[in-house]
């Protein structure tokens, strides 16, 4: 029902637009019935430094985890936090409204918090591929003890980062992503 308001507002917005002549607002995706917005879009784009194709992709993407993210309440981020994170998109994208930015900032916080709760404590970075790692740094290097914390963390953020691919093609396989055209929507 929330995704069927979001539908109902940017057309309201879109067709007011269009009543004084002006675009107001545009959906350039739909998620399952979400509308990912032109606004949204605009706003990714400039902070990632995205062109708007790959902007769009990302923001499908986001609200596909958003959406299982929100299956868990308690992973709801500080209010802090989200205002912490929103200053520093705007510090990369200045002109981008504060509003857009704090929901891309709740989004990612939001993101990052389900990430931690449930894959993370799933990884465990093998003492022999640390040592690895650690061999393959160009000489001169730290002795592995103090390259210790750093290159396992690296390490983990590399196999976090293949399970969130793995992890959001599944999503995807299970959404419905409908992209507009000038002949009516089409599927991914």
């Amino acid at each position: 029902m929330r995704s069927e308001r979001f539908v109902v507002l940017a057309l309201w917005l879109a067709v007011a637009g269009a009543a004084r002549g002006e675009r107001i607002e545009a959906v350039v995706a739909s998620v399952d019935g979400r509308p990912v917005l032109l606004s949204e879009l605009r706003a990714a784009a400039a902070v990632k430094g995205l062109a708007d194709t790959a902007a769009r992709e990302a923001l499908v993407d986001q609200f596909l985890m958003e959406r299982e993210a929100l299956r868990f309440p308690a992973l709801t981020p500080a209010t802090e936090e989200v205002e912490r994170l929103a200053a520093g998109l705007a510090a990369r994208a200045p002109g981008v409204p504060l509003p857009a930015l704090r929901r891309l900032a709740r989004r990612e916080a939001l993101i990052l918090a389900y990430v931690e709760f449930r894959f993370r404590p799933l990884v465990q970075a093998d003492e022999t591929e640390l040592q690895g790692d650690w061999l393959a740094l160009p000489e001169p290097r730290l002795p592995f003890a103090e390259a210790h914390a750093e290159l396992r963390e690296a390490r983990v953020r590399r196999i976090l980062d293949m399970r969130l691919e793995t992890w959001v093609a599944e999503l995807r396989r299970g959404a419905r992503i409908r992209y507009p055209s000038v002949g009516g929507s089409r599927r991914e």
